[in-house]
């Protein structure tokens, strides 16, 4: 058909392969039409052979014009799933990934049916705090950023997903959260990409996602891991867990570094691509 949703969707395609590869492309494009259309995958593959909508070719114009821009779909439409839930986004907070729900899932699943006090920092669009709160019930959770505007991201995200976070203006680099506060888990994605890599990152990150949140000094690496140990040595219990996700050239200086700052069982944890993604370790007092 001359004007199906069919052809529309592998024009878009066929132009997006030109700057992603191809798997990227049809994943960016069917994004694209399932906002267009409110279609999900199977109203999409039922309909595909019906006309495209001619009110929203404008539409569709624009975004394929700004995908070709090199900008992220997901600050174009302003909205991303994580963890089974569907967080707003805009440019003050980086997109999720899926090396980070792996970190939620792996804190999920050490500490189910617990009522543990839990604390994220640098929560950004707030996804980490937001879905481990809604998978563990009973947990107290709070989340920091130095960003107010992120901040308002965040608790944008945990109001429209019903889930109670307590949100903290903080910056960890020279944090002000009171000492008689104490946690069982601290959790941290923090900053780790050296401003020297800046150069290798794909246009769609590097020129649209906040640099407060992705960079690093190029000779002060690990300077938020090193803040995030100090944190966590005065407000973790006894027995408490630190995890972070890390670049994976740092895994093992961010072991080092939690051995010498005292932590215990410190564990590098692959991520799903077999590159070293987390590291895990426990403080143990007494």
């Amino acid at each position: 058909m001359e004007n199906s949703i069919k052809l529309y969707y592998n024009n878009l395609i066929y132009k997006l392969t030109k700057i992603y590869p191809e798997n990227e492309a049809k994943s960016i494009s069917f994004i694209v039409f399932e906002h267009l259309l409110n279609y999900n995958k199977i109203e999409f593959f039922e309909n595909q052979n019906t006309n495209f909508p001619q009110e929203i070719i404008n539409e569709l114009s624009e975004i394929e014009q700004r995908l070709l821009d090199f900008e992220p779909i997901q600050y174009i439409i302003e909205s991303t799933e994580f963890y089974n839930l569907n967080f707003y986004l805009n440019k003050n907070v980086l997109i999720p990934r899926t090396e980070t729900e792996e970190l939620v899932d792996l804190i999920i699943k050490e500490n189910s049916n617990t009522n543990k006090s839990i604390i994220d920092i640098g929560t950004g669009s707030g996804c980490i705090a937001i879905s481990i709160k809604n998978n563990l019930k009973s947990a107290n959770v709070y989340a920091t950023d130095v960003s107010e505007d992120a901040l308002l991201v965040a608790k944008q995200n945990a109001k429209s997903n019903k889930i109670n976070v307590h949100f903290i203006k903080d910056d960890i680099l020279n944090s002000q959260i009171d000492s008689e506060l104490k946690f069982d888990i601290v959790v941290s994605n923090p900053p780790y990409i050296p401003l020297s890599e800046k150069n290798k990152l794909n246009k769609n990150v590097a020129d649209f996602e906040p640099h407060l949140a992705l960079f690093v000094p190029t000779d002060n690496p690990l300077i938020f891991y090193k803040k995030i140990a100090e944190f966590s040595c005065k407000h973790l219990v006894d027995n408490g867990n630190l995890y972070v996700e890390v670049h994976e050239n740092f895994a093992k200086d961010v072991m080092l570094l939690f051995e010498s700052y005292g932590y215990e069982d410190v564990k590098i944890i692959n991520d799903i691509n077999d590159k070293p993604r987390f590291v895990k370790s426990k403080l143990s007092l007494y």
